[in-house]
């Protein structure tokens, strides 16, 4: 005979554990729940879902009009969700140019008390990124120039959500 346990006392932990980060970025709140943020977000931007990515599941994904909090700099905000937790955020920059990655990089140094790495010039020729921490968070600043134009964006992740992530695809592969 087959028989399923359930353990809802696991289930009911993770769902309702307190992941969200205490720093806002552009207004976003890294580990919020997708229904505290849409709340948040009902009339003052515009959320409309993704198309999922080509390369595998990244979680769900919403395009932003506009960040939460404005900031003229910023042309458009991605979301991803896993497990209706924000784990990724990424903000598209207005200005593309190397002086502004130059000064993002600086001011997110500043903000983090911290210091980008970048891999040396022999591996990027089409980009040029750096990778930085902050509490709970990494972040990676990337200027790309594509056949489309030149993107400026930083990502910022939730270190402990983007785990359980890679594990989920890792157990889906064994």
């Amino acid at each position: 005979m087959f028989s399923v346990v359930i353990c809802p006392s696991c289930a009911r932990r993770e769902s309702n554990e307190n992941m969200k980060l205490g720093e806002d970025i552009y207004g976003f709140y890294l580990g919020e729940t997708k229904e505290e943020l849409f709340k948040r977000a009902q009339g003052v931007i515009v959320i409309d879902k993704a198309p999922d990515p080509p390369l595998g599941f990244r979680g769900e994904l919403w395009n932003c009009s506009a960040p939460l909090v404005y900031h003229p700099g910023v042309d458009r905000v991605r979301l991803s969700f896993y497990r209706d937790r924000l784990w990724e955020i990424v903000v598209y920059y207005h200005n593309t140019s190397a002086a502004n990655l130059e000064l993002l990089r600086s001011e997110l140094e500043n903000r983090y008390q911290t210091h980008a790495t970048a891999p040396d010039g022999t591996t990027e020729m089409v980009a040029k990124t750096y990778r930085l921490s902050g509490p709970g968070i990494s972040i990676t600043l990337r200027r790309i120039t594509k056949q489309s134009g030149i993107e400026l964006y930083a990502q910022y992740i939730h270190n402990e959500l983007h785990d359980r992530l890679v594990g989920k695809g890792k157990a889906a592969r064994e």
